[in-house]
């Protein structure tokens, strides 16, 4: 495993905060973070899925300068209903490194069947 940089490790961390953070949550920047919590329970459409792309992209763009996003891609786990998995690619321009967050978000309860 490739360790990061205290600045890399900023980024990703970052990254993590603005997806988990609600709309509104910040009292100071009421447009700070994504709407993915708004999403919960609703049922996994192409459309629906599209639309939590979207949110994190204007995100991404309002609040994370540091870094160019080459692609976000927001796709349904084929294994786990109710899981999404977003995948973000981005490039630090300062030292045009490459990286990669994958980062599983649930819209839908566990299921506790066997």
């Amino acid at each position: 495993m490739v360790e990061m940089t205290s600045g890399e490790q900023e980024i990703y961390q970052s990254l993590e905060v603005l997806i988990n953070t609600l709309l509104g949550e910040r009292v100071l920047v009421q447009d700070f973070g994504c709407a993915v919590q708004n999403y919960v329970f609703e049922a996994l459409t192409d459309t629906l899925l599209n639309e939590i792309r979207g949110n994190i992209k204007r995100a991404l763009v309002l609040y994370e300068s540091r870094v160019d996003f080459t692609q976000i891609q927001v796709t349904q786990d084929p294994d786990e209903l109710g899981k999404v998995i977003i995948s973000i690619e981005y490039t630090m321009p300062d030292s045009n490194s490459r990286y990669n967050l994958v980062y599983p978000y649930y819209l839908a309860e566990a299921d506790n069947s066997v």
